[in-house]
């Protein structure tokens, strides 16, 4: 598994290399309260069956505040009467992950995560993958980030 956080043009540049996908977010969003988004790519290397619950993902401040990501249907409802809402809820739903998945043995998965913005004060990250299992049993993962901010004048 592979996780990498996706700044603003990452997202628009991954967005843009997915035929007929466009980013969900209008550029009013980014500039307000911008979504924290991650790549995430898990490749079944094993012989048997990985199971992974991506709504039990969680994101840990250094304050030990926890959040889940954004589900789908959360979109929807921050998304419904925008502009192109019907394009871009379509792009959401082929590449969020916010389902149940079974990844059989040979078979990779790539989908984002997407946790709600992120406040100044924070620092330090952490990623659990609690509702991780391969064969049944659990491999739960834990990814660590360091935030760190560019200046803005």
């Amino acid at each position: 598994m592979t996780l990498r956080w996706l700044a603003a043009p990452e997202v628009e540049r991954y967005f843009a290399g997915k035929p007929g996908l466009v980013s969900p977010w209008p550029a009013e969003v980014w500039r307000g309260k911008p979504p924290t988004v991650f790549l995430v790519r898990v490749r079944n290397q094993t012989a048997e069956e990985i199971q992974f619950d991506p709504t039990l993902v969680a994101l840990v401040t250094q304050d030990g505040l926890r959040t889940r990501p954004v589900s789908y249907e959360e979109f929807y409802q921050q998304l419904e009467g925008v502009e192109k809402a019907d394009v871009r809820l379509l792009s959401l739903q082929a590449i969020l992950f916010s389902r149940f998945l079974v990844i059989m043995p040979g078979s990779q998965r790539e989908g984002l995560l997407v946790f709600p913005s992120l406040g100044p004060e924070v620092k330090h990250l952490l990623v659990e993958f609690a509702s991780f299992f391969v064969g049944g049993r659990n491999a739960p993962g834990l990814f660590e980030f360091q935030v760190l901010r560019e200046k803005t004048d």
